[in-house]
């Protein structure tokens, strides 16, 4: 069926979606965060090789205009901090942790196992 000129209607298979539980995915043994997540000023690394974060650790920040500061994904050990492939900048710094398979948190950041249990106004705060 068209839906405008020249377009066509393409099926979305929605009914995929249905098929299958939604299901937590074991945590990664790794990731690479960049310091650059925009179009804004690229972040300048707060932790070094060798620190210890949790989920929720502040890793970048910038003082520039426009920036966004970037935090932990997973708790684990700082393992190097080096120039990684970035799809628009093509080379920026990353962050390079290596997960201690606990996911442990910052005491500010709410527990994603319990979030069910918070109120509306709780989770808007």
């Amino acid at each position: 069926m068209e839906t405008f000129k020249g377009g066509q209607h393409i099926n979305g298979f929605k009914h995929l979606s249905r098929q299958a539980a939604i299901k937590n995915m074991p945590l990664p043994s790794q990731v690479i965060i960049p310091l650059s997540q925009h179009t804004g000023a690229v972040c300048e690394s707060v932790v070094k090789k060798g620190d210890m974060v949790k989920t929720g650790t502040l890793i970048g920040t910038s003082d520039k205009l426009i920036s966004s500061r970037i935090h932990a994904s997973i708790s684990g050990q700082v393992k190097d901090i080096v120039e990684y492939n970035h799809p628009v900048l093509g080379k920026s710094l990353a962050v390079i942790i290596d997960s201690d398979g606990k996911d442990t948190q910052e005491s500010s950041i709410v527990n994603r196992q319990k979030v069910e249990l918070l109120s509306k106004e709780q989770l808007l705060e």
